[in-house]
This record gives structure tokens, sequence and C-alpha cells, in this order.
């Protein structure tokens, strides 16, 4: 049987990260947060609430802030998920 790794939630840009994805983790009030980067970590240290607040209500939200992963994706300058990191 095939073992399925769950995918981690950036709660600031709303990416969906495969374990290797995740640049950085945070831990606030005992929970561990992953993030796609060290910009959507730094946003989550100012106000955790407002994203827990936001997850609470809403499952799979995010705060919708496009961090520079998704602006160079946009742009077509993202060459892979490890050579941005």
């Amino acid at each position: 049987m095939e073992t399925v790794t769950p995918l981690a939630f950036d709660p600031v840009c709303g990416m969906w990260l495969e374990p290797a994805e995740v640049v950085v983790t945070y831990v606030y009030l005992g929970q561990t947060y992953a993030f796609c980067c060290a910009e959507c970590c730094e946003l989550f240290e100012r106000d955790p609430d407002s994203c827990i607040v936001l997850l609470a209500h809403e499952p799979g939200q995010s705060m919708g802030y496009r961090c520079t992963i998704q602006r160079q994706a946009v742009t077509g300058q993202r060459q892979d998920a490890k050579a941005a990191r």
C-alpha cells in the first residue's frame, strides 16, 4: 500500500506544499505552520492571530497575499520550487 504524505498549507499565500517544498516552519501556540518562503513566515509572525482566525472560520483560506514565489511564477521567472529557495 502506498503511503500518502499530507500537503502543508501556507496560511499567508494559500499555497499547498509538498513536504519537500516547505522552506520554513513556525510554531505558534503549540501548532506548527508551514511556509513556502521566509517572506510568508515573516508576515505570519507579525500578526499570527489574523491568519489563525481566518483559518478557523474558513478552512483552506489564506490571507490572500501574493508572495515572491507566486509573483515569479506569474512572470515566468520561477525555475522550480527548489531553485527559488
